[in-house]
Protein backbone atom coordinates (compact mmCIF):
# COMPACT_ATOMS: atom_id res chain seq x y z
CA UNK A 1 0.00 0.00 0.00
CA UNK A 2 2.82 2.41 0.85
CA UNK A 3 4.58 1.54 -2.40
CA UNK A 4 1.42 2.37 -4.39
CA UNK A 5 0.93 5.67 -2.56
CA UNK A 6 4.52 6.74 -3.12
CA UNK A 7 4.49 5.70 -6.78
CA UNK A 8 1.35 7.73 -7.43
CA UNK A 9 2.75 10.66 -5.48
CA UNK A 10 5.91 10.64 -7.59
CA UNK A 11 3.93 10.63 -10.82
CA UNK A 12 1.49 13.37 -9.79
CA UNK A 13 4.07 15.65 -8.15
CA UNK A 14 6.08 15.82 -11.37
CA UNK A 15 3.16 16.51 -13.67
CA UNK A 16 2.21 13.07 -14.91
CA UNK A 17 2.31 11.56 -18.37
CA UNK A 18 1.09 14.73 -20.10
CA UNK A 19 4.12 16.60 -18.74
CA UNK A 20 6.52 14.03 -20.19
CA UNK A 21 5.03 14.50 -23.64
CA UNK A 22 5.53 18.29 -23.45
CA UNK A 23 8.90 18.53 -21.70
CA UNK A 24 12.01 16.43 -21.50
CA UNK A 25 12.89 17.21 -17.91
CA UNK A 26 15.28 14.61 -16.57
CA UNK A 27 13.66 14.76 -13.11
CA UNK A 28 10.21 14.14 -14.60
CA UNK A 29 11.33 11.16 -16.65
CA UNK A 30 13.29 9.72 -13.71
CA UNK A 31 10.30 10.17 -11.38
CA UNK A 32 8.05 8.31 -13.82
CA UNK A 33 10.51 5.43 -14.17
CA UNK A 34 11.14 5.22 -10.42
CA UNK A 35 7.40 5.38 -9.76
CA UNK A 36 6.90 2.38 -12.05
CA UNK A 37 9.68 0.45 -10.33
CA UNK A 38 8.19 1.25 -6.92
CA UNK A 39 4.75 0.16 -8.06
CA UNK A 40 6.14 -3.16 -9.26
CA UNK A 41 8.31 -3.58 -6.18
CA UNK A 42 11.56 -4.01 -8.07
CA UNK A 43 14.78 -2.97 -6.30
CA UNK A 44 12.65 -1.18 -3.72
CA UNK A 45 15.35 0.09 -1.31
CA UNK A 46 17.53 1.54 -4.07
CA UNK A 47 14.55 2.89 -5.99
CA UNK A 48 13.07 4.58 -2.92
CA UNK A 49 16.36 6.28 -1.99
CA UNK A 50 16.87 7.47 -5.57
CA UNK A 51 13.29 8.77 -5.69
CA UNK A 52 13.77 10.63 -2.39
CA UNK A 53 16.92 12.27 -3.72
CA UNK A 54 15.17 13.32 -6.94
CA UNK A 55 12.18 14.60 -4.97
CA UNK A 56 14.41 16.78 -2.77
CA UNK A 57 16.59 17.88 -5.70
CA UNK A 58 13.64 18.93 -7.84
CA UNK A 59 11.91 20.71 -4.94
CA UNK A 60 14.80 22.91 -3.87
CA UNK A 61 15.17 25.34 -6.83
CA UNK A 62 11.50 26.35 -6.98
CA UNK A 63 10.62 27.76 -3.55
CA UNK A 64 12.65 25.72 -1.12
CA UNK A 65 11.42 22.61 0.61
CA UNK A 66 7.70 22.77 1.21
CA UNK A 67 5.91 20.35 3.51
CA UNK A 68 4.64 18.07 0.74
CA UNK A 69 8.06 17.59 -0.84
CA UNK A 70 9.69 16.88 2.50
CA UNK A 71 6.97 14.42 3.59
CA UNK A 72 7.13 12.48 0.32
CA UNK A 73 10.93 12.26 0.60
CA UNK A 74 10.74 11.18 4.25
CA UNK A 75 8.16 8.52 3.44
CA UNK A 76 10.33 7.26 0.59
CA UNK A 77 13.27 6.90 2.97
CA UNK A 78 11.03 5.01 5.40
CA UNK A 79 9.90 2.76 2.54
CA UNK A 80 13.53 2.05 1.70
CA UNK A 81 14.08 0.86 5.26
CA UNK A 82 10.87 -1.18 5.37
CA UNK A 83 11.57 -3.06 2.17
CA UNK A 84 9.32 -4.21 -0.64
CA UNK A 85 6.74 -6.33 1.15
CA UNK A 86 5.33 -9.72 0.27
CA UNK A 87 3.50 -8.69 -2.93
CA UNK A 88 6.45 -7.50 -4.98
CA UNK A 89 8.89 -8.66 -7.60
CA UNK A 90 11.67 -8.42 -4.99
CA UNK A 91 9.88 -10.98 -2.80
CA UNK A 92 9.51 -13.33 -5.77
CA UNK A 93 13.15 -13.00 -6.84
CA UNK A 94 14.94 -12.83 -3.47
CA UNK A 95 12.38 -14.44 -1.17
CA UNK A 96 10.55 -12.99 1.79
CA UNK A 97 12.87 -12.00 4.62
CA UNK A 98 11.74 -12.14 8.22
CA UNK A 99 13.86 -11.03 11.14
CA UNK A 100 12.99 -12.64 14.45
CA UNK A 101 14.31 -10.71 17.42
CA UNK A 102 14.45 -13.08 20.34
CA UNK A 103 14.33 -12.21 23.99
CA UNK A 104 17.63 -11.22 25.58
CA UNK A 105 18.71 -13.54 28.36
CA UNK A 106 19.88 -10.70 30.61
CA UNK A 107 16.69 -8.66 30.23
CA UNK A 108 14.67 -8.19 33.41
CA UNK A 109 11.51 -10.26 33.52
CA UNK A 110 8.31 -8.46 34.30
Amino acid sequence: MVRCAMASSLVTSHGGIADILQTTSLATIAAMILGGLLLAGLWTPLTAVAAAMIQLWSGLPHQGLDAETFMVAATLVALAMLGPGSWSIDAIIFGRKRIDIGRRSDAPRL
